[in-house]
Protein backbone atom coordinates (compact mmCIF):
# COMPACT_ATOMS: atom_id res chain seq x y z
CA UNK A 1 0.00 0.00 0.00
CA UNK A 2 0.94 3.74 -0.24
CA UNK A 3 2.76 6.38 2.26
CA UNK A 4 0.49 9.28 2.07
CA UNK A 5 -0.52 12.29 4.29
CA UNK A 6 -2.88 14.70 4.06
CA UNK A 7 -2.00 16.83 1.78
CA UNK A 8 -0.18 14.44 -0.44
CA UNK A 9 -2.02 12.43 -3.06
CA UNK A 10 0.69 9.92 -4.69
CA UNK A 11 -0.17 8.33 -7.88
CA UNK A 12 -2.23 5.54 -8.50
CA UNK A 13 -2.21 2.40 -10.65
CA UNK A 14 -5.44 1.14 -12.57
CA UNK A 15 -6.14 -2.53 -13.45
CA UNK A 16 -8.00 -2.21 -16.97
CA UNK A 17 -8.95 -3.57 -20.18
CA UNK A 18 -5.98 -3.06 -21.84
CA UNK A 19 -4.04 -0.30 -21.07
CA UNK A 20 -2.51 0.52 -17.79
CA UNK A 21 -2.48 3.90 -16.51
CA UNK A 22 -0.87 5.87 -13.84
CA UNK A 23 -2.00 9.26 -12.43
CA UNK A 24 0.04 11.55 -10.57
CA UNK A 25 -2.89 13.32 -8.48
CA UNK A 26 -1.04 16.02 -6.09
CA UNK A 27 -2.97 18.26 -8.42
CA UNK A 28 -6.49 17.64 -6.89
CA UNK A 29 -7.92 19.11 -9.98
CA UNK A 30 -6.10 17.12 -12.41
CA UNK A 31 -7.85 13.99 -14.03
CA UNK A 32 -6.31 13.14 -17.01
CA UNK A 33 -2.95 10.07 -16.59
CA UNK A 34 0.62 11.48 -16.23
CA UNK A 35 1.35 8.15 -18.20
CA UNK A 36 -0.30 5.83 -20.41
CA UNK A 37 1.27 2.53 -21.08
CA UNK A 38 -0.15 0.23 -23.83
CA UNK A 39 0.39 -2.40 -22.28
CA UNK A 40 1.24 -4.61 -25.03
CA UNK A 41 -1.65 -7.36 -24.60
CA UNK A 42 -3.89 -8.56 -27.05
CA UNK A 43 -6.58 -9.41 -25.11
CA UNK A 44 -7.89 -8.00 -21.47
CA UNK A 45 -5.87 -7.24 -19.02
CA UNK A 46 -7.26 -8.60 -15.50
CA UNK A 47 -4.40 -8.41 -12.99
CA UNK A 48 -1.96 -5.05 -12.89
CA UNK A 49 0.44 -4.67 -9.46
CA UNK A 50 3.21 -2.61 -8.24
CA UNK A 51 6.09 -4.04 -7.29
CA UNK A 52 6.83 -3.35 -3.35
CA UNK A 53 9.95 -1.47 -3.86
CA UNK A 54 7.63 0.57 -6.36
CA UNK A 55 9.79 0.39 -9.42
CA UNK A 56 7.90 -2.34 -11.57
CA UNK A 57 4.50 -2.85 -12.29
CA UNK A 58 3.28 -6.64 -13.68
CA UNK A 59 0.41 -7.15 -15.68
CA UNK A 60 -1.77 -10.48 -16.43
CA UNK A 61 -3.54 -11.14 -19.40
CA UNK A 62 -5.93 -13.33 -20.91
CA UNK A 63 -3.19 -13.34 -24.24
CA UNK A 64 -1.69 -16.12 -22.11
CA UNK A 65 1.11 -13.58 -21.45
CA UNK A 66 2.44 -11.52 -18.27
CA UNK A 67 4.38 -8.54 -18.80
CA UNK A 68 6.79 -6.77 -16.76
CA UNK A 69 6.74 -2.85 -17.07
CA UNK A 70 9.40 -0.26 -15.11
CA UNK A 71 6.89 2.08 -13.44
CA UNK A 72 8.86 5.39 -13.62
CA UNK A 73 7.87 5.46 -17.55
CA UNK A 74 6.38 2.69 -18.64
CA UNK A 75 9.17 1.15 -20.40
CA UNK A 76 8.52 -2.44 -21.58
CA UNK A 77 11.19 -4.91 -19.42
CA UNK A 78 10.01 -8.47 -19.85
CA UNK A 79 7.38 -10.61 -20.97
CA UNK A 80 6.94 -13.76 -19.47
CA UNK A 81 5.91 -16.23 -21.72
CA UNK A 82 5.05 -20.23 -21.21
CA UNK A 83 1.32 -20.06 -19.94
CA UNK A 84 -0.78 -22.10 -22.67
CA UNK A 85 -4.01 -20.69 -21.15
CA UNK A 86 -5.12 -16.81 -19.85
CA UNK A 87 -3.27 -15.48 -17.14
CA UNK A 88 -5.87 -15.12 -14.16
CA UNK A 89 -3.23 -13.28 -11.21
CA UNK A 90 0.30 -11.85 -11.45
CA UNK A 91 1.78 -10.78 -7.61
CA UNK A 92 5.30 -10.02 -6.48
CA UNK A 93 6.98 -11.33 -3.67
CA UNK A 94 7.76 -9.21 -0.75
CA UNK A 95 11.39 -7.96 -1.74
CA UNK A 96 9.87 -7.78 -5.22
CA UNK A 97 12.56 -10.40 -6.54
CA UNK A 98 9.67 -12.79 -7.50
CA UNK A 99 6.93 -12.98 -9.48
CA UNK A 100 3.85 -15.62 -8.94
CA UNK A 101 1.70 -16.04 -12.13
CA UNK A 102 -1.64 -18.11 -12.46
CA UNK A 103 -3.72 -19.33 -15.26
CA UNK A 104 -6.45 -21.61 -17.02
CA UNK A 105 -4.00 -23.93 -17.91
CA UNK A 106 -4.17 -25.03 -14.39
CA UNK A 107 -0.49 -23.83 -13.77
CA UNK A 108 1.55 -21.02 -11.57
CA UNK A 109 4.81 -20.48 -12.40
CA UNK A 110 7.80 -18.51 -10.38
CA UNK A 111 9.84 -16.12 -12.60
CA UNK A 112 12.57 -14.02 -11.50
CA UNK A 113 11.85 -10.49 -11.20
CA UNK A 114 15.09 -9.02 -12.38
CA UNK A 115 15.72 -11.47 -15.55
CA UNK A 116 12.18 -12.60 -16.70
CA UNK A 117 13.29 -15.83 -16.39
CA UNK A 118 11.33 -19.32 -15.12
CA UNK A 119 12.02 -20.58 -12.14
CA UNK A 120 9.55 -23.09 -11.02
CA UNK A 121 6.98 -24.85 -12.06
CA UNK A 122 3.60 -25.19 -9.49
CA UNK A 123 1.90 -28.37 -10.98
CA UNK A 124 -0.67 -29.69 -8.97
CA UNK A 125 -3.91 -28.04 -9.47
CA UNK A 126 -6.58 -29.86 -11.47
CA UNK A 127 -8.37 -26.88 -12.70
CA UNK A 128 -8.13 -23.34 -13.11
CA UNK A 129 -5.58 -21.71 -10.79
CA UNK A 130 -7.90 -18.02 -10.11
CA UNK A 131 -5.48 -16.63 -7.25
CA UNK A 132 -1.80 -16.91 -6.20
CA UNK A 133 -0.20 -14.60 -3.43
CA UNK A 134 2.80 -15.08 -1.21
CA UNK A 135 3.02 -14.95 2.23
CA UNK A 136 4.07 -11.20 4.10
CA UNK A 137 7.40 -12.91 5.09
CA UNK A 138 8.14 -14.29 2.04
CA UNK A 139 8.71 -18.03 3.03
CA UNK A 140 5.25 -18.78 1.21
CA UNK A 141 3.20 -19.12 -1.61
CA UNK A 142 -0.90 -20.15 -1.81
CA UNK A 143 -2.45 -21.06 -5.40
CA UNK A 144 -6.45 -21.22 -5.55
CA UNK A 145 -7.77 -23.33 -8.33
CA UNK A 146 -11.55 -24.24 -9.61
CA UNK A 147 -11.12 -27.17 -8.29
CA UNK A 148 -11.81 -26.45 -4.84
CA UNK A 149 -7.89 -26.90 -3.63
CA UNK A 150 -5.44 -24.75 -2.24
CA UNK A 151 -1.93 -25.80 -2.06
CA UNK A 152 0.60 -23.86 -0.19
CA UNK A 153 4.36 -23.52 -1.95
CA UNK A 154 7.74 -23.15 -0.81
CA UNK A 155 8.58 -19.91 -2.38
CA UNK A 156 12.07 -20.46 -2.51
CA UNK A 157 11.97 -23.43 -4.78
CA UNK A 158 7.94 -24.07 -6.02
CA UNK A 159 8.24 -27.29 -3.32
CA UNK A 160 4.42 -28.24 -2.67
CA UNK A 161 3.93 -28.30 1.26
CA UNK A 162 0.25 -28.69 1.57
CA UNK A 163 -2.72 -29.51 -0.78
CA UNK A 164 -5.73 -28.42 0.64
CA UNK A 165 -9.07 -29.42 -0.08
CA UNK A 166 -10.37 -26.76 0.92
CA UNK A 167 -14.47 -25.79 -0.85
CA UNK A 168 -16.68 -27.92 -2.49
CA UNK A 169 -16.90 -24.78 -4.93
CA UNK A 170 -14.45 -22.77 -6.82
CA UNK A 171 -11.95 -20.30 -4.05
CA UNK A 172 -12.15 -17.02 -5.96
CA UNK A 173 -9.59 -15.21 -3.40
CA UNK A 174 -6.90 -15.93 -0.54
CA UNK A 175 -4.94 -13.85 2.08
CA UNK A 176 -2.44 -14.42 4.21
CA UNK A 177 -2.37 -13.06 7.68
CA UNK A 178 -0.12 -10.55 8.44
CA UNK A 179 2.33 -12.66 10.62
CA UNK A 180 2.14 -15.71 8.00
CA UNK A 181 0.93 -18.25 10.03
CA UNK A 182 -2.49 -18.42 8.55
CA UNK A 183 -4.13 -18.35 5.29
CA UNK A 184 -7.94 -17.04 4.60
CA UNK A 185 -10.17 -18.77 1.57
CA UNK A 186 -13.19 -17.71 0.80
CA UNK A 187 -14.84 -20.00 -2.24
CA UNK A 188 -18.08 -20.01 -4.45
CA UNK A 189 -19.76 -22.32 -2.09
CA UNK A 190 -21.00 -19.91 0.13
CA UNK A 191 -18.06 -20.61 2.46
CA UNK A 192 -14.66 -18.78 4.14
CA UNK A 193 -12.24 -21.17 6.23
CA UNK A 194 -9.23 -20.13 7.73
CA UNK A 195 -6.36 -22.36 7.65
CA UNK A 196 -2.68 -23.43 9.84
CA UNK A 197 -0.20 -22.46 7.33
CA UNK A 198 2.70 -24.76 8.92
CA UNK A 199 0.68 -27.90 9.48
CA UNK A 200 -1.87 -26.79 6.63
CA UNK A 201 -4.84 -27.75 8.45
CA UNK A 202 -8.28 -26.49 9.11
CA UNK A 203 -8.67 -23.97 11.91
CA UNK A 204 -12.29 -22.46 10.98
CA UNK A 205 -14.79 -22.61 8.60
CA UNK A 206 -16.63 -19.42 8.35
CA UNK A 207 -20.54 -20.19 7.97
CA UNK A 208 -23.46 -17.96 7.49
CA UNK A 209 -23.51 -16.07 4.04
CA UNK A 210 -26.17 -17.60 1.69
CA UNK A 211 -24.38 -16.56 -1.15
CA UNK A 212 -20.91 -17.11 -3.28
CA UNK A 213 -17.96 -15.13 -1.42
CA UNK A 214 -16.08 -12.63 -3.68
CA UNK A 215 -13.80 -11.22 -1.23
CA UNK A 216 -12.07 -11.90 2.29
CA UNK A 217 -9.38 -9.77 4.23
CA UNK A 218 -7.34 -10.51 7.76
CA UNK A 219 -7.00 -7.07 9.29
CA UNK A 220 -3.45 -5.76 9.84
CA UNK A 221 -3.55 -7.39 13.66
CA UNK A 222 -4.48 -10.92 12.57
CA UNK A 223 -7.53 -11.03 15.20
CA UNK A 224 -10.54 -10.36 12.88
CA UNK A 225 -11.28 -11.29 9.14
CA UNK A 226 -14.37 -9.40 6.94
CA UNK A 227 -16.29 -11.64 4.11
CA UNK A 228 -18.04 -10.09 1.05
CA UNK A 229 -20.69 -11.92 -0.73
CA UNK A 230 -23.28 -12.40 -3.91
CA UNK A 231 -25.80 -12.49 -0.81
CA UNK A 232 -25.68 -8.03 -0.37
CA UNK A 233 -23.85 -8.47 3.01
CA UNK A 234 -20.36 -8.02 4.41
CA UNK A 235 -19.87 -9.61 7.62
CA UNK A 236 -17.22 -9.57 10.17
CA UNK A 237 -15.09 -12.60 11.92
CA UNK A 238 -13.17 -13.18 15.11
CA UNK A 239 -10.32 -15.04 13.66
CA UNK A 240 -9.90 -17.02 17.10
CA UNK A 241 -13.03 -19.78 16.95
CA UNK A 242 -14.24 -18.30 13.68
CA UNK A 243 -16.71 -16.57 14.98
CA UNK A 244 -19.33 -13.83 12.98
CA UNK A 245 -19.23 -10.73 14.93
CA UNK A 246 -21.09 -8.62 12.41
CA UNK A 247 -23.72 -9.09 9.63
CA UNK A 248 -23.54 -6.08 7.73
CA UNK A 249 -26.54 -5.31 5.66
CA UNK A 250 -27.51 -1.99 3.49
CA UNK A 251 -25.77 -2.87 -0.83
CA UNK A 252 -28.35 -3.74 -2.75
CA UNK A 253 -26.76 -6.16 -5.10
CA UNK A 254 -23.42 -8.61 -4.95
CA UNK A 255 -20.29 -7.15 -2.82
CA UNK A 256 -17.19 -7.58 -5.08
CA UNK A 257 -14.60 -6.27 -2.45
CA UNK A 258 -14.02 -5.93 1.16
CA UNK A 259 -11.00 -4.45 3.46
CA UNK A 260 -10.20 -3.44 6.87
CA UNK A 261 -9.70 0.89 6.44
CA UNK A 262 -8.74 3.37 8.76
CA UNK A 263 -9.28 2.65 12.80
CA UNK A 264 -12.66 1.33 13.27
CA UNK A 265 -14.02 0.81 9.44
CA UNK A 266 -14.71 -1.63 7.35
CA UNK A 267 -14.92 -0.59 3.36
CA UNK A 268 -17.16 -2.32 0.76
CA UNK A 269 -18.07 -2.22 -3.06
CA UNK A 270 -20.94 -3.68 -4.87
CA UNK A 271 -22.54 -4.11 -8.22
CA UNK A 272 -25.29 -1.28 -6.54
CA UNK A 273 -22.45 0.98 -7.96
CA UNK A 274 -21.78 2.40 -4.43
CA UNK A 275 -18.91 2.31 -1.95
CA UNK A 276 -19.92 2.11 1.52
CA UNK A 277 -17.76 2.80 5.00
CA UNK A 278 -19.48 0.59 8.30
CA UNK A 279 -18.44 1.80 11.30
CA UNK A 280 -17.31 -1.59 13.96
CA UNK A 281 -17.97 -0.89 17.23
CA UNK A 282 -19.17 2.30 17.11
CA UNK A 283 -16.12 4.07 16.32
CA UNK A 284 -16.47 4.98 12.98
CA UNK A 285 -20.31 6.13 11.12
CA UNK A 286 -21.64 4.34 8.47
CA UNK A 287 -21.35 6.16 4.66
CA UNK A 288 -22.76 5.54 1.54
CA UNK A 289 -20.41 7.12 -1.10
CA UNK A 290 -22.40 7.59 -4.60
CA UNK A 291 -20.51 8.38 -7.56
CA UNK A 292 -19.94 5.64 -9.85
CA UNK A 293 -22.00 4.36 -12.34
CA UNK A 294 -21.94 0.92 -13.19
CA UNK A 295 -20.66 -1.81 -10.50
CA UNK A 296 -17.70 -1.37 -7.97
CA UNK A 297 -15.23 -3.96 -8.62
CA UNK A 298 -12.32 -3.17 -5.87
CA UNK A 299 -11.80 -0.27 -3.31
CA UNK A 300 -8.41 0.24 -1.63
CA UNK A 301 -7.48 2.57 1.20
CA UNK A 302 -4.11 4.45 1.25
CA UNK A 303 -1.59 3.77 3.65
CA UNK A 304 -2.17 6.01 6.22
CA UNK A 305 -5.94 4.89 5.79
CA UNK A 306 -7.08 8.42 5.26
CA UNK A 307 -8.07 7.83 1.44
CA UNK A 308 -9.67 5.55 -0.47
CA UNK A 309 -9.65 4.60 -4.46
CA UNK A 310 -12.92 2.66 -5.92
CA UNK A 311 -12.87 0.99 -9.37
CA UNK A 312 -16.12 0.45 -11.66
CA UNK A 313 -16.82 -0.76 -14.49
CA UNK A 314 -18.41 2.84 -15.52
CA UNK A 315 -14.70 2.98 -16.46
CA UNK A 316 -13.34 5.81 -13.89
CA UNK A 317 -11.63 5.63 -10.45
CA UNK A 318 -12.49 7.70 -7.59
CA UNK A 319 -10.62 8.66 -4.52
CA UNK A 320 -12.58 9.63 -1.74
CA UNK A 321 -11.75 11.49 1.92
CA UNK A 322 -12.67 8.20 4.27
CA UNK A 323 -13.00 10.66 7.03
CA UNK A 324 -16.28 12.05 5.41
CA UNK A 325 -17.07 10.30 2.35
CA UNK A 326 -16.63 13.26 0.37
CA UNK A 327 -15.45 12.91 -3.37
CA UNK A 328 -12.12 14.31 -3.91
CA UNK A 329 -11.28 13.49 -7.47
CA UNK A 330 -12.62 11.53 -10.42
CA UNK A 331 -9.64 10.01 -12.65
CA UNK A 332 -10.51 9.65 -16.31
CA UNK A 333 -8.92 8.45 -19.10
CA UNK A 334 -10.21 4.35 -20.09
CA UNK A 335 -12.69 3.24 -22.85
CA UNK A 336 -12.89 0.29 -20.92
CA UNK A 337 -14.35 -1.26 -17.64
CA UNK A 338 -11.66 -1.23 -14.83
CA UNK A 339 -11.14 -4.45 -12.56
CA UNK A 340 -9.17 -2.43 -9.96
CA UNK A 341 -7.28 0.46 -8.60
CA UNK A 342 -4.57 0.94 -6.11
CA UNK A 343 -2.37 3.35 -4.38
CA UNK A 344 1.33 3.06 -5.49
CA UNK A 345 3.71 1.80 -2.63
CA UNK A 346 5.46 4.70 -1.41
CA UNK A 347 3.82 7.75 -2.90
CA UNK A 348 7.34 9.72 -4.42
CA UNK A 349 7.10 8.85 -8.05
Amino acid sequence: MTLVTPNYFPEIRLSLFLTILLFSITDAAAQLPRLVIPAGHTSIVVDARYSPNGKYIVTAGWDNVARVWQAADGRLLFELKAHTGSVTSASFSPDSKLILTTSKDGLALLWDAQTGGLRARLKGHKDVVNAGAFSPDGRFAATASLDGQCIIWQAADGKLLHRIDAHTGSIVTIDFSTASDKLLTASSDHTAAIWDIQGGYLLYRLLGHRGAIRGARFSADGNFAATASADSTVRLWRVNGGLSLSEFVGHQGPVNDVVFGGPGQLLSCSDDSTVRIWGIGGSSQNMILRGHLGPVKSVSPGQDKKLLVSASEDGKAIIWDDQTGRQLQVLKGHTGWLNGARFSPDGTK
